[in-house]
Order: structure tokens, then C-alpha cells, then sequence
């Protein structure tokens, strides 16, 4: 087991409900891109030998998005995975893309996890995304319980890459040699998003190299104020 394996097993296994259960006795949804982070994900769940399904999203928004269904159905059928799901979503209508994508997402995902009883969700959501997500809050002025990012737990989803960055994610990736599509869509700038990684933020971290520790110390602030909130 390498370095990387061993601390998203480690993770896995702080998400255990019922102490007389190990991890392999749970049963996992992966939800997955068939990009680098879901790709490394889905690699580690397979190596730990862990039980886990699969389920895949076509936002039927780019002219790769079949090929996308055809390499993960590739990938899939070489691994350990129970089964693979693929959902089309039909988004034409969408006023904002993004939250409506989302939201879409999560309804299927909840769903397939009570009609398959598994444990728990995963996505491949990693520390880069959070520190743009808080970065993103503040810039919209965002109450303070949005300032806490990205939840590593909410309801049965969790996110057990969020404390490892993209960095160590693509050498995980590279050492391993695994292969992966990157979704063309990731450096549209008219995602608000993507205007943020690739323009805002880096201008920010240039002018100020801490930005990053000071959102995530921020986040960590805001968590302990919302976990004492919730404890009175």
C-alpha cells in the first residue's frame, strides 16, 4: 500500500458508525468524472479492495462526453467495482449550469445509495477545491457558515481527499501511471468557477502567498463556531 493509499484508507476508516464493523464491510458510491481526481480515487478504493459502486454523469455538455462514458466503462470493467451507473442529464433549460448540475447530481446519488443501501457517498472533491470554494464565498460576501468550505461530512457524503492537494493527487496519478480525460470545460472562464482557479485566485496567492493558510484557517474557525452552535 503506498504513502497516498494508506492516508485515504485511514481516512475511510474514521467514517465508521459501528465499532464492531471494519471498512470492508462497508459499501461505497464513487461518484466519478473520469477526471484526475475521481480517477485517483476510484484507483485507490480498487487497490484497498474495498466494495464500492460506481456512477458516472453526462452533462452531455462537450463533444467528449461520450467518450468519456466509453473510457470509464473500459476502466470500470477492469476493476473491483460492484457495478457502473451512467446518468444523462438534460440541462438545456439550466438559468445557472453549475448549481443546477449540481443539484441534479445529488438528487441521483442519494437515490442510488437508498436503492442499493450503501454507506456512504464519496466524491473526489481535494484541498484545492476547498481553498476555492472559501476564496469564492468571501468574494460573494457569503454568511459565515459558508466560510466553512466544503463539508467533509454532510449527510452520507463524504470527501475523504479534502485535506490532500492537487499536487499530491497528480503524483499519485503520474506514479501510478494512470490515465485520465480532462474535462474541456474546466478552463471556460464563463464559469464562474473556473474564473476563479484560473484568474482570480492566482492573482490573489501572487500578491499575497499565504491566502491559501489564511482561508483554511478561516474555514477551521468558522467550524468550530458552527460545532458549538450546534452543541448549545
Amino acid at each position: 500500500m503506498s504513502t497516498f493509499e494508506d492516508i485515504v484508507s485511514r481516512k475511510l476508516s474514521s467514517y465508521i458508525e459501528d465499532s464492531t464493523k471494519s471498512i470492508s464491510e462497508y459499501k461505497f458510491i464513487l461518484a466519478i468524472s473520469g477526471g484526475v481526481d475521481s480517477m485517483v480515487l476510484f484507483q485507490c478504493l480498487n487497490n484497498l479492495g474495498l466494495y464500492f459502486y460506481t456512477i458516472h454523469f453526462n452533462h452531455n455538455y462537450h463533444v467528449q462526453s461520450n467518450e468519456v462514458s466509453v473510457f470509464l466503462n473500459k476502466c470500470i470493467k477492469d476493476s473491483s467495482s460492484q457495478g457502473h451507473f451512467s446518468i444523462s442529464l438534460d440541462l438545456s433549460g439550466a438559468k445557472n449550469f453549475e448549481s443546477e448540475a449540481r443539484d441534479k447530481r445529488y438528487f441521483h446519488l442519494k437515490n442510488l445509495r437508498r436503492r442499493l443501501k450503501c454507506d456512504f457517498i464519496l466524491t473526489g472533491h481535494h484541498l484545492d477545491d476547498q481553498i476555492e470554494t472559501i476564496y469564492m464565498k468571501k468574494l460573494d460576501n457569503s454568511d459565515w457558515i459558508s466560510l466553512i468550505g466544503i463539508r467533509e461530512y454532510l449527510g452520507k457524503i463524504r470527501r475523504p481527499m479534502l485535506e490532500i492537494s492537487k499536487d499530491k493527487i497528480f503524483k499519485y496519478a503520474n506514479d501510478n501511471k494512470l490515465t485520465w480525460i480532462e474535462d474541456p470545460t474546466n478552463r471556460d472562464i464563463s464559469f464562474y468557477r473556473n474564473k476563479i482557479r484560473w484568474q482570480l485566485l492566482p492573482k490573489e496567492i501572487k500578491q499575497n502567498p499565504n491566502l491559501p493558510t489564511e482561508l483554511l484557517g478561516e474555514a477551521i474557525f468558522y467550524k468550530h463556531k458552527f460545532q458549538s452552535v450546534l452543541a448549545n
